[in-house]
């Protein structure tokens, strides 16, 4: 039998992720857990622990917590038939296959499965046949046929059927060489998804939410693919203050959260931050969206200036249009120059405001004093 780990280490390390990860799955249960000629377990265990795994790994980079995985194989199987144990209303559910769907003996001793589900390959293969719609009208037509012939005549008419092979003549056959000359699997790119700006605070007049508002209006009528999200108390559909400008923002678009304890963890799911305060000091949030690897657009007011000190954009208090069009311009950036800015922006506050640099900053501050005539 082939090793549960080492088929998740072949997908796992196949795709190029760092195998120390590896090193937090648990798998348990073996095979055979399922009848098949199939490692079905084994199949379905793997491939539900890389699918975890790479959740936990995102969740990692995103927090630096790390989690373990556990799969047991009996449960993978078990999800790998779901629909057998699906009910509605308490009921079982409806059949899932067609009534002719399944396997079928031919003429020629060889077996075929027929495809049926979708209204158009039944009624292809009934044509062919020139049967009835019925099971047993269907296994004696298939009498008169060879396997290999039907299916080649199936595939001519552009419909769904397989006839079954040894392992060894699947091997031989041209589209299984082809497959086994293709990687077990492989990730392409298909485009990057909409960008999400954020505001962490909360409703109060100093952090001017409604110029957030106003700019996320703004921008989203230039690019109506654009999320935003503002987390903190008072920042949520129930705020009459802020009525008249949750009506100009669609609901799908703009998501108001209200407080949260989990800000760690929404932080590093946005794309980059914004801060529209008309009055600040030093915004530790700012520090704090910068070490979760986001770009930042805030407000020239207290240190927001020499805290971002390149890093993103700063723009004019009181100004929506102006953060609006920095919205735009960072949404529209390539993702990887994002992610340029954001790494260097959290490089920055490591370098300058970690509890290292603070303590060392200290350090040489009461150095210098301890120096000095008194």
């Amino acid at each position: 039998m082939i090793d549960p780990h080492t088929v998740l280490s072949a997908i796992w390390t196949g795709l190029g992720h760092d195998p120390a990860a590896l090193g937090r799955v648990e798998l348990t249960g073996a095979e055979p857990v399922l009848p098949s000629s199939f490692a079905v377990g084994t199949a379905m265990q793997a491939s539900v622990a890389a699918s975890a795994l790479a959740a936990a790994e995102v969740w990692r980079t995103r927090t630096g917590k790390a989690q373990r995985v556990g799969v047991d194989m009996r449960a993978a199987a078990i999800a790998a038939r779901s629909e057998r144990y699906l009910q509605i209303d308490g009921k079982p559910a409806p059949e899932l296959w067609d009534k002719i769907a399944g396997a079928y003996p031919c003429g020629d001793g060889r077996y075929v499965r027929l495809h049926t589900n979708f209204p158009h390959h039944r009624d292809g293969v009934l044509k062919l046949l020139d049967c009835a719609y019925d099971k047993t009208a269907v296994a004696e037509a298939l009498k008169d046929w060879k396997a290999f012939d039907f299916e080649d005549a199936e595939a001519k008419a552009g419909l769904v059927v397989a006839a079954m092979r040894t392992f060894d003549e699947w091997d031989g056959h041209p589209q299984g060489q082809a497959i086994a000359a293709l990687p077990l699997m492989s990730v392409e790119r298909i485009g990057d998804a909409a960008p999400l700006a954020g505001f962490v605070g909360r409703f109060h007049a100093l952090k001017d939410v409604p110029a957030f508002m106003e700019s996320a209006a703004i921008a989203i009528a230039d690019n109506p693919q654009l999320h935003f999200v503002m987390v903190g108390d008072g920042l949520a559909r129930d705020n009459a203050a802020l009525t008249p400008l949750f009506a100009a923002l669609p609901p799908q678009r703009f998501h108001a959260l209200g407080p949260r304890d989990d800000i760690e963890a929404i932080l590093p799911a946005m794309d980059f931050f914004c801060l529209s305060s008309i009055s600040e000091a030093f915004p530790n949030v700012v520090g704090e969206a910068m070490a979760s690897g986001l770009p930042c657009i805030a407000t020239d007011v207290g240190d927001c200036a020499r805290l971002i000190d390149g890093h993103g954009r700063i723009v004019p208090r009181g100004d929506p249009a102006a953060m609006a069009a920095a919205i735009s311009d960072l949404a529209r950036m390539d993702v990887a120059r994002r992610a340029e800015i954001g790494k260097a922006a959290r490089a920055r506050i490591e370098a300058g405001y970690s509890l290292r640099a603070t303590v060392d900053a200290y350090t040489q501050l009461y150095d210098s004093m301890m120096k000095r005539d008194v």
